[in-house]
């Protein structure tokens, strides 16, 4: 039986596009760390079985080799009462081994400490009682456990591995770093260790180090995609985009569709004007059933600012779709994105017809009325713009750029007065 205990990977939280915050966007999965349940019940032993056990040992030897771990316990107890001496911490621990393999740890742990409590220095009597508690997630209790068990000469990799998880479980990254350089001495190219130690210095910001350990793991494992994500959130945090983008995109071609990681690349290829793949990414996402209409709002207005209509086009199609799933402020700034395209084709009453759609929507959405009753201004419809342009003011937002739009209006009507006054 093996016991499967999940690390968490701890990683920034996000904003918008700076690389130390979009390395929070990236979605890896989680290390994993393997524990044995147990010692083979009747193997390496320190304390010596009384003579009389011998008996039950021969007795029990068969019925181990064929895992028939709840009929041993039969015997034990049947046995019991027949001893001229309680049973020897040997005995014990071969009980609380078969009790731990039939998962009933209240006994396991009774007879694992009656062990100790006869023999303080039994090695395997605390290695067996660290990983009850670690099965149990009594961590404090597991770690002298096991620094116990290690004390006593018992430094195997893998008790190395597990006192390394439960110092990166307490934060004691420096701790859980030796305990892992330890373990991997021992055991180089055991894969939960190595993972191990590169969660701990990522977390632990010892980057180069991670970052060097990384590309050693990816030599032998240049398909796992789950390295790729780690490389590219190594490099994020280390402020080098380039490294971290060409990660994501190995990561993606090796069938990575995490929503997250595709909206972080994509951000990424915007940043350096990579548009066409930037859309097509985001393109893929939007048609996803759990597509985000917040990171996509970021990257239509970096379209629209860097005036890139082609590809703002595509998603706006895209987008249409989703329609009935947005909220009355999302709608509107994608009716307002229709009408910057459109004004950019010179489509005035496509455009017109756009931004009534956004103020409708949403009558608070600044930027729609303001992006309105510039429209109209131009067409020399100033009542109206005035309007608009008072509606604006209400907003603290655009409140500035509404009085400047509303003073220009008065100086094509040639009232000055009216425009220095606003």
């Amino acid at each position: 039986m093996k016991y499967l205990i999940t690390i968490l990977m701890s990683v920034l939280s996000v904003a918008a596009v700076a690389s130390a915050e979009l390395a929070g966007r990236l979605q890896i999965p989680s290390a994993e760390l393997l524990l044995s349940s147990a010692a083979e019940p009747l193997a390496k032993r320190e304390s010596s079985f009384s003579p009389q056990e011998f008996i039950v040992v021969q007795e029990l030897t068969p019925l181990i080799e064929q895992q028939r771990y709840a009929e041993a316990l039969q015997v034990l107890a049947a046995r019991e009462p027949e001893q001229e001496q309680p049973y020897s911490p040997a005995m014990l621990f071969v009980r609380a081994q078969l009790s731990i393999q039939q998962e009933d740890f209240a006994t396991a742990e009774r007879d694992l400490k009656s062990a100790i409590a006869k023999l303080p220095d039994f090695m395997r009597g605390h290695q067996a009682l660290a990983i009850l508690y670690l099965i149990k997630e009594r961590w404090p209790e597991a770690k002298l456990a096991l620094a116990k068990a290690i004390s006593l000469g018992g430094g195997t990799a893998q008790l190395y591995g597990q006192l390394a998880y439960i110092h990166m479980r307490d934060d004691d990254l420096w701790a859980a770093i030796a305990a892992f350089q330890q373990a991997l001495m021992l055991d180089p190219k055991k894969n939960a260790y190595q993972r191990g130690l590169l969660v701990a210095l990522t977390r632990a910001k010892q980057l180069p180090a991670a970052l060097s350990l990384l590309e050693s793991l990816l030599a032998d494992n240049p398909d796992q995609s789950t390295l790729w994500l780690l490389r590219a959130n190594i490099a994020l945090q280390m402020n080098d985009e380039a490294l971290a983008l060409s990660s994501l995109e190995v990561a993606v071609r090796l069938g990575d569709g995490t929503r997250e990681n595709q909206l972080v690349a994509a951000q990424l290829h915007m940043s350096k004007a990579n548009y066409q793949r930037a859309t097509e990414l985001l393109d893929r996402n939007l048609k996803g059933s759990n597509w985000n209409y917040g990171s996509a709002g970021k990257i239509l207005a970096w379209l629209e600012h860097e005036q890139q209509w082609r590809h703002l086009d595509k998603l706006l199609k895209t987008l249409r779709s989703q329609l009935k799933t947005m909220s009355a402020g999302q709608r509107s700034d994608y009716h307002l994105y229709r009408g910057k395209l459109a004004i950019a084709r010179n489509q005035l009453k496509n455009a017109a017809k756009a931004y009534r759609a956004a103020v409708a929507a949403d009558p608070a959405n600044g930027r729609a009325l303001l992006a309105h009753a510039e429209l109209l201004r131009e067409q020399n419809q100033l009542s109206r713009a005035e309007l608009l342009y008072t509606r604006a003011q209400t907003i603290a937002e655009v409140r500035e750029r509404a009085l400047m739009g509303q003073a220009q209006l008065f100086i094509d009507r040639n009232d000055y007065p009216a425009a220095l006054k606003v």
